[in-house]
């Protein structure tokens, strides 16, 4: 597996934003990638539920990443 480039502040990849979420993503075939990710509690939206606005911002990231 390949590391992909985080950038300084984005959202969901930036190593530099203190209110991200801090994925890194890896290549795993052509078209393919993958991260692992465990939500702190305050991004949950009812209890036990990841909020979808951090849901979706993960699946836009992995989808421009694909």
């Amino acid at each position: 597996m390949n590391k992909q480039p985080n950038s300084r502040h984005c959202f969901v990849c930036g190593i530099e934003n203190p209110v991200g979420l801090h994925l890194k993503f890896y290549e795993t075939g052509p078209g393919e990638v993958t991260a692992d990710y465990t939500a702190p509690e305050h991004f949950q939206g009812y209890p036990g539920v990841l909020h979808g606005g951090i849901v979706a911002a993960i699946l836009d990231e992995t989808a421009g990443r694909a």
